[in-house]
C-alpha cells in the first residue's frame, strides 16, 4: 500500500461563503450532528475566504502483492486448507471459495499479475480514495470513500466504515463507501472466487491511512457544483420495451477549493456507465480501474484528489473514447474524454452555500433469488456478506467453525442515505446497480434540487430493477444467465421485492414522504386493492417457474436424473401454491431443517417475517 497526496494547483474561480440551514429528521431517518476526535478546530489565515467547511482528501494504492496473486494458503472447515487466489469480479461464476482444496476450484480466471504496465512502462494501479467534509456550524462530518472493485458485501462495508471512523472521528454511519464497479477489480462479494484474507486486511489498513492523512490535511474550503447532460459516454443496455426509457445521461462535478488561495483540494465526480471494457478476453486478467483511471488522472491533473461514483448503471453501458489501441488504451481515453467533458462544460457553476446534514435509514429486504440463496447455502458469501438470521456463533463448536459454514440469507439489511447541502444539492446513495427509472423516482422526491446519485454505495445488492421492468425471461431469446431466454440482470439481483421496499421503507422516509406514497398499482394489487392490474409477484413466480425448469433440465443432463440438487432448481419444488417458499422441499435435499434454520431469533418463520416486512404495502390497499 502506498499513500499518495497530490499537490494542489491554483483554482480558476472564486466561490462564495456558506449560509446555514438544517434538515429535520423523521420517519426513521435521522440527522447526524456528531463531532469526533481527530478533527481539529479550523483556522482561517488573514485574507482568506470565510467558510464553515473544511475538506481533506487522500488516496492509497491497493495493488495486491505478488504473494496474494500467486495464492496464499488459508484455513477452511475442520482444519483443511485451500490456496486462495486473487479473483476479479464480473465474469463467470465461482462460488466455491469457502471449501477446502480440491473442492475449491478456480472456476473463474484469477489475476495473472499485480497490475497493468503500459507499453511506455507506466504502471496503472487500483486505488482507495477518500474525501472528508466537515461543517463547523453544527459539527456535521461525512466521509466519502471509493475503491476500484466491482462491489463489496456488508462485512467489507462495515470494516471500511470502522477503519475510517476510528482514524478520523467521523461517525461510522456517515462513512459512505462506494465501489467504482470496474469488472477488473477485486471480488469483494464472493461470487467470483474471492480474494486472500491478507488483502482484505490490507484494504482496511489503506482506509485507515487515507482517513488519517485526510484528517491531518483538513483545510477551510469552499465548494462549487455543476451538472449537465451528455449521452456521449453511455448507451442503454436493457431490452428497449418502452421507447421513453433510456440511460441516465447526467454528469455532475462537486469541487472543493482551499479558502486561503483557491488551490483545488478534492473533486467528487459522478456519471453512469458500466466499466466493463477491460474484459475477460484479456489474457492474463489484471487488476485495473477501467475508464475510471483515465477520468481520475485527468481530474487530478487540475489538483487535489478525485473520487468517482457511478450512478444508476443497471441499464447503462460505457461508450466513447475512440482512441486507437488495445482495451487499456481505449478505456484510458474514454475516462480522459469524460473528465474533459466535465471540466469544459459550460453549464452554470454554482457556489454551494447550504449547511451540511446527513440522514441514514435501514431497510430489510427478503432475498428471493434462487441463485443467491443457493450461493449462500454453500458458503459463497462467507467473509463478504453476513445475512444469517440465527446467531451461529452462540452455539458451542460452531463458533469456532462459523467462517467455514454455509449461511442462509432470507433477509438483507441495507442502508440508504441522504446527504444535503440545504436546498442546493442532494447526494443520495443507492445500494446496488439501479436502472435510470429507479433514479428518476428518487429525484422526483426533491424535484427542484440538483441531485447526485451514488450507486453501489452503502451496499452491493446486485441489480435493482423496478417491478414493471423485472422479468426473468428474455423475450428476445437471449442467453443472459447461462441458458437461453433469460435476462442477466434479474438473476444477479436479490429479487423483485428490492425496489418496492426501498421506495416504501427507504427513500420515502428520507424525504419525509408517507410510506404508502407513490406505490405502483401492480404492488398495491398484491394486497387486494382494485387496481385493474395483476400483482407483479404472480408474474415473477410464473417467470421463475419457466426459467428454473430450463436450469433443472440442464442440471439433470450434466449430473443425472436422480440428483437432488437438480430437483431443487425446479421452482415447483421450491414454491407452494400462491408463491410461498416451501422450505420442506429444500430440507428434503439438505442435511438441515430450513424451516427452523431460517427462523428468526424470536421464533418467527420466514413467511411470518416476510408478512411483517410487507405490512406497509398492505396498508396501501386501504388508502
Amino acid at each position: 500500500m502506498m499513500i499518495h497526496l497530490p499537490a494542489r494547483r491554483l483554482c480558476r474561480t472564486v466561490v462564495l461563503a456558506f449560509a446555514v440551514l438544517t434538515l429535520p429528521a423523521c420517519n426513521g431517518g435521522r440527522v447526524t450532528h456528531t463531532s469526533g476526535p481527530g478533527l481539529d478546530e479550523p483556522t482561517t489565515p488573514p485574507g482568506a475566504v470565510q467558510t464553515p467547511f473544511r475538506v481533506g482528501a487522500a488516496k492509497v494504492r491497493i495493488t495486491p502483492t505478488e504473494s496474494q496473486v500467486a495464492g496464499e494458503e488459508e484455513n477452511r472447515l475442520l482444519g483443511q486448507t485451500t490456496l486462495q487466489h486473487f479473483h476479479l469480479g464480473g465474469y463467470g461464476f465461482g462460488p466455491l471459495q469457502s471449501f477446502p482444496d480440491p473442492i475449491n476450484m478456480d472456476l473463474t480466471d484469477p489475476a495473472g499479475a499485480t497490475h497493468y504496465t503500459t507499453a511506455e512502462g507506466v504502471e496503472e494501479h487500483t486505488w482507495l480514495r477518500l474525501m472528508l467534509i466537515t461543517d463547523e456550524r453544527d459539527n456535521t462530518q461525512v466521509a466519502f470513500v471509493t475503491v476500484d472493485a466491482i462491489g463489496a458485501g456488508n462485512v467489507i462495508q462495515d470494516g471500511i466504515r470502522q477503519a475510517v471512523s476510528q482514524a478520523s472521528g467521523v461517525p461510522p454511519e456517515n462513512v459512505y463507501f462506494g465501489q467504482t464497479h470496474t469488472h477488473s477489480g477485486a471480488d469483494l462479494q464472493g461470487l467470483w472466487g474471492g480474494v486472500p484474507k491478507s488483502w482484505i486486511a490490507d484494504l482496511y489498513t489503506a482506509a485507515e491511512q487515507a482517513a488519517e492523512q485526510a484528517a491531518a490535511e483538513l483545510t477551510p474550503a469552499t465548494l462549487s457544483f455543476k451538472q449537465f447532460e451528455t449521452d456521449a459516454f453511455n448507451n442503454y443496455r436493457r431490452p428497449r420495451l418502452y421507447p421513453d426509457i433510456d440511460a441516465d445521461t447526467t454528469a455532475s462535478l462537486l469541487r472543493a477549493y482551499a479558502a486561503d488561495g483557491g488551490e483545488l483540494v478534492a473533486t467528487l465526480a459522478q456519471y453512469n456507465a458500466h466499466p466493463t471494457s477491460v474484459g475477460s478476453s484479456n489474457d492474463p486478467r489484471l487488476p485495473h480501474p477501467d475508464y475510471v483511471l483515465g477520468l481520475t488522472d485527468t481530474l487530478e491533473a487540475e489538483g487535489g484528489t478525485a473520487l468517482y461514483f457511478n450512478g444508476p448503471i443497471a441499464d447503462a453501458s460505457g461508450s466513447g473514447g475512440n482512441c486507437e489501441g488495445d482495451d487499456y488504451v481505449r478505456v484510458r481515453c474514454r475516462g480522459h474524454d469524460l473528465a474533459r467533458a466535465m471540466l469544459d462544460s459550460e453549464a452554470e457553476t454554482i457556489a454551494i452555500t447550504g449547511a451540511l446534514s446527513a440522514r441514514n435509514t435501514q431497510v430489510q429486504i427478503p432475498v428471493t433469488n434462487p441463485v443467491f440463496l443457493a450461493a449462500a447455502l454453500i458458503g459463497a458469501f462467507n467473509g463478504y456478506l453476513d445475512y444469517s438470521l440465527v446467531p451461529l456463533d452462540s452455539i458451542p463448536f460452531l463458533s469456532e467453525q462459523i467462517a467455514f459454514l454455509p449461511q442462509a440469507i432470507p433477509l438483507a439489511t441495507v442502508a440508504v442515505s441522504r446527504i444535503s447541502f440545504s436546498e442546493q444539492l442532494e447526494i443520495v446513495t443507492i445500494p446496488g446497480e439501479a436502472t435510470n427509472t429507479v433514479g428518476e423516482y428518487i429525484q422526483s422526491l426533491a424535484p427542484d434540487t440538483p441531485m447526485m446519485l451514488f450507486g453501489l454505495t452503502q451496499d452491493s445488492m446486485g441489480y435493482l430493477l423496478p417491478e414493471e421492468e423485472f422479468n426473468y425471461i428474455s423475450l428476445a431469446g437471449e442467453t443472459g444467465f447461462l441458458v437461453p431466454f433469460t435476462n442477466y440482470e434479474e438473476w444477479i439481483s436479490m429479487g423483485p421485492l428490492s425496489v418496492p421496499l426501498l421506495r416504501v421503507l427507504g427513500y420515502n422516509r428520507l424525504f419525509d414522504q408517507d410510506a404508502q406514497a407513490n406505490i405502483p398499482p401492480s404492488v398495491a394489487a398484491c394486497y387486494g386493492a382494485d387496481t385493474h392490474e395483476r400483482c407483479f409477484i404472480e408474474d415473477v413466480v410464473a417467470q421463475l417457474n419457466y426459467a428454473m425448469a430450463a436450469y433443472a433440465d440442464a442440471c439433470r443432463e450434466q449430473l443425472g436424473e436422480d440428483n437432488p440438487i437438480c430437483g431443487l432448481l425446479a421452482m415447483g419444488s421450491l414454491f407452494q401454491a400462491g408463491g410461498a417458499l416451501d422450505l420442506s422441499a429444500l430440507s428434503s435435499a439438505l442435511p438441515i431443517d430450513l424451516s427452523q434454520a431460517l427462523a428468526t431469533p424470536d421464533g418467527q418463520t420466514l413467511q411470518q417475517r416476510l408478512a411483517a416486512l410487507l405490512a406497509p404495502l398492505r396498508a396501501t390497499s386501504t388508502h
